[in-house]
């Protein structure tokens, strides 16, 4: 049979590629038509700036996702391709914060292939299913669909009944009929094919076009290890949190019951993981994302997992730990970015502990932040804090302690990426615990222009003086008019910065130094040090190869390394591990200059 699966706004779509798996695996053909990866519409004219910037970007990017962000030629070219795809069967994935568009393009789906059978899966269908089965879908899989999937498909392709199996829903004669629905247990885990990734099988559309190349995936013209794909997999299922604005809990909450000893978390051996990663890099995959919501294994196994990865992987990855399998362990840390991790992340949502245990369920750590932040600084990493914004039980109270909490945490212009705030406006997902603890929050309307301030404001904090800080605070027009706040923002920063490269550029003047890139920002800023002498360009051989440029010899990194220490001026945007591949070999006092604003 021929199933093809959809997405919507979905960048990641790691389920829908393992689901892909399966039915590959049992002899269908698969294809996956990502329809967009993010809330932005095609538009035709921009609105004036900076007065109406803010408003524009509410409307596409942090309302609600709206089906009016598919554009009628998006609409056309996904209606032409399931057409031309002649599918059996059509398989629509969707987040519980997407479901909404569902009534407008399920009629396109259902016109341009009749006579698919249409399932339905996701956190949507597993926690909403009759909104899905009264919109039309012929069927849903409720949580986990590695077995319901193949079983359904083969029911179909035989002709046989399909409505007694596991994990199904349906209507039929105006009735919901929804069946046990149960979480895979560890050996079916152990036993699933490895997601697709051969890009052939992805189709996409997005920016009113039409391609074969994954969403997910990055087509440069010029590239570096900051363009490569990544390869997705996940180490486990379930969480060990039971944070209060997520659904993995509603979720757990299905499956106990009719499995009370179902567990929270159900994970893989540890070195299968490590097998499929070793299999990816054979394939040419060039970076991996492990999509847990936590690795949490041992830590004697993690440290030879992470060893072992070291020698014989050696790729960049991406993968989030718990703050406690951090604990100021220096050596850890050490070992994971010199592993490859491109940035250690942790969730902290709110630096007030009370507030964050009382409405998320969740613990802080964050105590722990700055022995980690120091371990992260000491060896040249990237950290990224998270925190939740637009909650309307938050207090101006438990805000100024997430800006004492980021004071501790002063800005450092020679390595400006070491530290990145991500801040979210608090979303409602079906299932979660924080709507029935607090009954109508999520239909109070999110301020957002508070939202835009606050993480301005967050921001700003990280950059300059607690009397600074307290001067723009004071300054009233900057709550009216957020826009010239995030332009202070952003030119207080670029400001700090300018000031560290032009004293650099003036220490260093006369005095023997390296380039290290040669792109755009080599283009734009190697003017500045037109008064040193420059002895040559370090640019890795595998991404490179001329000879030299302006004159200068183009050298490898490990050619530089075999001097002595040198002054290097990096002009790249992979600075952060420019950085740390430089005090590796020179130690902490290694003279860098970043010219990255």
């Amino acid at each position: 049979m021929r199933v093809l699966f959809t997405t919507f706004f979905d960048s990641l779509n790691y389920g829908v590629q393992v689901l892909a798996a399966c039915a590959q695996k049992d002899g269908h053909d698969v294809g996956i038509l990502q329809m967009k990866t993010a809330p932005r519409e095609v538009v035709d004219t921009v609105p004036d700036f900076p007065c109406q910037l803010y408003a524009y970007i509410d409307r596409l990017l942090i309302t609600s996702i709206r089906s009016e962000l598919i554009s009628p030629i998006e609409r056309r070219l996904f209606a032409q391709v399931i057409t031309a795809w002649k599918p059996d069967v059509i398989g629509i994935s969707m987040m519980g914060v997407v479901q909404h568009i569902l009534p407008d393009v399920l009629p396109i789906v259902r016109s341009a292939a009749p006579l698919a059978f249409i399932v339905a899966g996701g956190i949507g269908p597993t926690l909403d299913p009759t909104f899905f089965l009264n919109t039309g879908v012929d069927a849903v899989i409720r949580g986990e669909g590695e077995k319901a999937l193949p079983q359904l498909l083969q029911c179909l392709q035989t002709k046989r009944p399909w409505r007694d199996l596991d994990n199904i829903g349906y209507e039929e004669r105006g009735h919901i009929f929804l069946n046990p629905a149960f979480a895979l247990s560890k050996s079916e885990l152990e036993e699933l094919p490895h997601p697709i990734s051969d890009p052939g099988l992805f189709l996409s559309i997005e920016n009113n076009e039409h391609s074969n190349l994954p969403l997910c995936m990055t087509d440069s013209t010029e590239k570096t290890t900051s363009t490569a794909t990544y390869y997705n997999l996940a180490g486990s299922r379930g969480c060990l949190g039971s944070c209060t604005y997520c659904s993995a809990g509603a979720l757990l909450d299905l499956y106990r019951q009719f499995v009370p000893s179902t567990p929270r978390l159900r994970k893989r051996n540890l070195w299968d993981i490590f097998e499929e990663i070793s299999e990816a890099k054979s394939r040419g995959e060039e970076k991996i994302r492990i999509v847990d919501d936590f690795f949490i294994y041992p830590k004697d196994e993690l440290t030879r997992f992470f060893e072992k990865y070291k020698t014989e992987i050696s790729l960049p990855f991406v993968a989030f730990f718990h703050p406690s399998q951090i604990n100021g362990d220096d050596n850890f840390v050490k070992l994971l970015f010199d592993a490859g991790l491109e940035v250690l992340a942790f969730g902290l949502q709110s630096a007030d502990a009370d507030f964050c245990k009382k409405i998320y369920m969740r613990n802080t750590y964050s105590k722990n932040y700055s022995a980690i932040y120091r371990s992260v600084m000491k060896h040249a990493g990237t950290f990224m804090l998270h925190f939740i914004m637009g909650n309307p039980l938050e207090t101006e109270a438990v805000f100024q302690k997430n800006l004492d909490f980021i004071a501790k945490f002063p800005f450092d212009p020679s390595r400006r990426s070491i530290l990145t705030l991500g801040t979210f406006a608090l979303s409602f997902f079906p299932g979660a615990k924080i709507c029935s603890n607090y009954p109508g929050i999520e239909k109070k309307p999110r301020d957002l222009h508070d939202w835009h301030y606050k993480s301005a404001l967050l921001a700003i904090r990280h950059l300059v003086t607690k009397e600074t800080f307290q001067k723009i605070v004071e300054n009233s027009t900057y709550k009216e008019n957020i826009t010239d706040l995030t332009r202070l923002k952003q030119a207080m920063q670029n400001d700090i910065h300018r000031y560290y490269v032009f004293s650099n550029a003036k220490r260093l003047k006369d005095r023997d130094i390296y380039f290290w890139g040669c792109g755009d920002i080599y283009k734009l800023r190697k003017h500045l040090f037109f008064d040193t002498n420059p002895l040559g360009i370090i640019v890795d051989s595998k991404y490179h190869h001329q000879n030299s440029v302006d004159g200068l010899k183009i050298y490898s990194p490990e050619e530089v390394f075999e001097q002595n220490k040198t002054p290097i001026v990096v002009f790249s945007r992979e600075q952060g591990n420019i950085y740390r591949r430089i005090t590796e070999q020179y130690g902490n006092d290694a003279d860098v200059v970043s010219c990255v604003f």
